[in-house]
């Protein structure tokens, strides 16, 4: 399934997502630590910040090979690779069996679907950026938090997706956000690095008022600031609006993507769907192929025969 065919059927995945069976957790953790890579990775940011107000257990991620040394037989390591086959994260599922971890794999097949104690089986077909919701509902809805997806918002994440584009096209993107969005507004920069093979970064407030915010005392001509907004407190609130005048004072536009939804994981998926749309869009005005990942299967060739 390419990029265009999962956006257009992205709210029959939540629908699916929604009817997973998940496995009952049969004992109390003491800490989670969720393990994955780019795509797969992002599930696991975004179960985090969701999460972070409500779960009463630390919760780890590991982007890379090997899990941290605290990792015991008290600790539910929850592996999530889309293809089930991701060199990172089969590194740290086989320390995770070896060390007696409880262990829990999400992914479509491979490796994990294989040797994993209990795998949550997904959808195969998909690119694995474009499976955020096939993955992400049911590790939450495991971990007890049963929010539903509000289809009525995400049916209006396309709009104005197209204009959007064109703004971003040859651009610079910066890319701020907060709280629990700031982890699909990363997601966001990845779709523009991979489907629209488009320069990107994404920074994080309050951090960037610490920091970068500097960077804008001057202007940045050939840069195009995306705010992603939706879920801000009163002082945050503040904290952009004063952002947005510094902005402002040296002449830089600024594009709002506002998240809509009546709870967390709806406004998450919204700017997960709507980032879809966008990269796809501006792809198709660089008049490239926003499925294809020609360097990143090159890399992982080389990686195989090295």
């Amino acid at each position: 399934m390419n990029i265009l065919e999962a956006l257009e059927q992205y709210l029959k995945l939540c629908e699916e997502a929604e009817n997973t069976s998940v496995p009952k957790l049969d004992f109390k953790p003491k800490n989670v630590v969720i393990c994955g890579m780019g795509g797969s990775g992002l599930v696991g940011k975004t179960a985090k910040r969701i999460l972070e107000n409500s779960y009463d257990k630390p919760i780890a991620l590991v982007n890379s090979y090997d899990l941290p040394a605290f990792a015991d037989q008290n600790t539910l390591i929850i592996c999530v690779s889309y293809s089930g086959n991701t060199e990172e994260t089969v590194s740290a599922f086989k320390q995770a069996l070896d060390k007696k971890c409880n262990v829990v794999t999400i992914s479509s097949g491979g490796t994990l679907s294989l040797e994993s104690p209990e795998n949550i089986a997904v959808k195969p077909g998909l690119q694995p950026r474009a499976a955020l919701p096939l993955m992400l509902i049911p590790l939450l809805k495991m971990l007890g938090h049963e929010e539903r997806v509000d289809f009525e918002a995400l049916k209006k994440a396309r709009d104005g997706a197209k204009e959007i584009s064109r703004k971003l096209l040859g651009k610079n993107v910066i890319i701020y956000s907060s709280g629990y969005l700031s982890s699909v507004a990363t997601g966001f920069k990845s779709q523009l690095n991979e489907n629209a093979k488009s320069s990107a970064k994404a920074e994080e407030l309050p951090e960037m008022n610490h920091n970068e915010i500097s960077a804008w005392e001057t202007p940045n001509p050939n840069s195009q600031v995306v705010l992603v907004t939706g879920n801000e407190s009163e002082r945050m609130k503040q904290r952009f609006q004063k952002t947005k005048e510094f902005l402002e004072r040296v002449g830089q536009e600024i594009i709002e993507i506002r998240a809509v939804g009546c709870n967390q994981l709806t406004k998450a998926l919204f700017v997960n769907l709507k980032g879809g749309w966008i990269s796809h869009e501006l792809a198709n005005l660089k008049g490239i192929d926003s499925t294809e990942i020609k360097l990143i299967k090159e890399l992982k060739d080389f990686l195989k025969k090295a």
